[in-house]
């Protein structure tokens, strides 16, 4: 180890998780080269590496679409690229629970859960952040990216601010300090008020789903007189929220009545025809490409947003199963994490927020084609739920 015991991370894991959070922001618009970085120190750091059969799966699914989509168009580098997703999950699944030291120290434990997950959310925030201050007035819903100095499009800005969102949430119903929470209430104004120009509608629904989630659960795991309380003061923020919106405090109410959000409501039921529309072409061709190679997609004229289908369409049959074997796996190894009581509540609940809002954005956009850092956000994170879960089962 490159460090005394008796602190919370070694040094390679504090490199790891600046990395994480490099890779979450994008940065030089290369993220994947940062988690290349990463699994070159836990290479060279670590005696021993350990992997597991769903680090086999997604190796597999890396290396069978890097066959069927990008060596068909001589992206070789795309192809290696590819392998970033079972780097991902396999940095996670050896960062935590190394030595007896770690785990007979219960805040250990949890900081080494929830830190390296919420270094790479942050990242993603970041990198939306700057991009608000970069288009701070702009009324255009496609602004300026700081990494490539060209137009991005909106809803891919939106998406970097999904896994904030879903940290800032699970933080405000955690048990932690009073700070930490006005910090998250602080980012999620910041997110709204970029969103108003994005109009990302994803965000808002992200945002009220989680919302429900994260109360339902606090009010699961809380005494019958805290829920008392916890339940008047959520009625009391919703009363405070409503009055300042009806009255127009500082502006509000005129704030998002002439922002691109409110305008692009008019849109809703046109836009969610047309993807619907493509994705019943997706399914009604789905047989004509049955190894990829992009003809589905060309053939119906746009991505599916959804990530079986995209993925079925760039790399076929065999490369779709993998991935559905993956997630599958991954959604009930999440589960039982949630649902253990051997780990801290404030935890889970970051661990099935930061969840649910992956697997929603993996229904509502272009994943791998579009934001495939989120992809390697959700394969880092099931690898420490899944280390966490060997750990659980031991003692």
């Amino acid at each position: 180890m490159l460090e005394k015991k008796g602190r919370i991370f070694y040094l390679d894991q504090k490199l790891i998780c600046a990395l994480m959070f490099f890779a979450g922001m994008n940065i030089f618009a290369k993220h994947v080269y940062c988690i290349f970085f990463a699994f070159a120190i836990l290479i060279l750091s670590q005696k021993e590496i350990k992997f597991d059969k769903s680090c086999a799966v997604l190796f597999l699914f890396s290396f069978f679409y890097g066959l069927f989509y990008d060596l068909q168009s001589l992206d070789v580098m795309g192809a290696v690229r590819r392998f970033a997703f079972p780097m991902c999950y396999v940095i996670g699944y050896n960062f935590i629970l190394r030595d007896d030291e770690t785990l007979r120290n219960s805040k250990k434990i949890e900081y080494n859960i929830i830190l390296p997950i919420i270094m790479f959310a942050l990242g993603a925030f970041t990198y939306y952040f700057i991009n608000f201050i970069l288009n701070f007035g702009n009324t255009n819903r496609n602004g300026i990216d700081v990494w490539s100095g060209e137009i991005m499009s909106a809803t891919g800005q939106a998406m970097l601010a999904s896994l904030g969102v879903a940290i800032f949430i699970a933080l405000l119903f955690s048990d932690y300090k009073l700070r930490i929470k006005l910090l998250s209430m602080m980012g999620l104004v910041i997110v709204f008020l970029y969103n108003l120009i994005l109009a990302g509608r994803t965000l808002l629904f992200l945002a009220l789903i989680l919302t429900v989630v994260c109360f339902l659960y606090k009010m699961k795991h809380s005494d019958s007189e805290h829920k008392v309380s916890i339940f008047f003061v959520v009625l009391f923020v919703v009363l405070i929220l409503y009055l300042a919106y009806m009255e127009n405090w500082f502006g509000i109410q005129d704030m998002v009545h002439n922002s691109n959000l409110w305008n692009r409501f008019d849109e809703l039921e046109l836009t969610e025809d047309s993807r619907n529309e493509r994705k019943q072409l997706y399914l009604k061709n789905l047989f004509s490409f049955p190894w990829g190679g992009n003809g589905l997609r060309d053939l119906v004229g746009g991505y599916a947003h959804d990530i079986f289908l995209d993925c079925y369409s760039d790399a076929g049959i065999i490369t779709v199963f993998l991935l559905l074997a993956f997630i599958v796996v991954s959604i009930s190894k999440t589960l039982e994490f949630v649902l253990t009581t051997q780990i801290n509540y404030s935890v889970k609940l970051i661990v099935l927020s930061v969840n649910i809002a992956t697997i929603i954005c993996f229904f509502v956009e272009p994943i791998f084609q579009g934001m495939p850092w989120l992809f390697s956000a959700y394969c880092f994170t099931q690898g420490i739920i899944m280390k966490s879960l060997n750990f659980v089962k031991k003692v």
